[in-house]
């Protein structure tokens, strides 16, 4: 998805406005190990050094992560540790917890400040472009999806989604 959205960027002039994105799941991501001497990076790390090699610079690259409020009343990192420790059980079977709610909104939600500031700068709702890796064969849902959809407008911003990996089966594009 990224190797077919940067080439795009490139073709029209855009790479400055690129931004990718991490959600991390907290403690539920594989951490980075030095093993024998050699550092293997974690998921944090290789979403990084992904959007790197795609050619943006480190400023561009966010890692954001789902909180909640804590007993304490501050943010807490949210992962499904957590949630287990609120509820006092693990999830129902057939629960996924790689979800929209973990990724996808945490994502979106950390537009907020950006959208808020250019905003005011432009004096019209912000246009923003998402896009996600997803492919159709991953689920019944997403089968049925759209390869480009308006998927948000309000006064603040026009989120359009699009997923230029949609038709990806077995690492090819048919």
């Amino acid at each position: 998805m990224m190797w077919l959205f940067m080439e795009t960027a490139r073709a029209t002039g855009v790479v400055e406005r690129v931004h990718s994105y991490h959600a991390s799941l907290g403690l539920l991501d594989w951490p980075g190990i030095t093993y024998h001497g050699v550092h293997w990076p974690g998921v944090s790390e290789l979403a990084a050094q992904q959007s790197t090699a795609f050619g943006l610079p480190p400023e561009q690259h966010t890692e954001v992560t789902r909180t909640i409020t804590g007993p304490d009343g501050t943010r807490m990192p949210h992962s499904l540790l957590t949630e287990i420790a609120a509820y006092g059980r693990f999830p129902r079977p057939g629960s996924k917890y790689c979800t929209k709610s973990a990724k996808e909104i945490v994502v979106s939600a950390s537009w907020t400040p950006f959208v808020t500031r250019r905003k005011k700068e432009l004096g019209r709702p912000v246009r923003i472009l998402k896009v996600q890796g997803m492919r159709r064969d991953e689920s019944r849902r997403r089968s049925t999806l759209s390869p480009y959809r308006n998927v948000l407008a309000n006064g603040a911003r026009v989120v359009d989604e699009w997923l230029p990996a949609l038709e990806a089966t077995g690492g090819s594009m048919t």
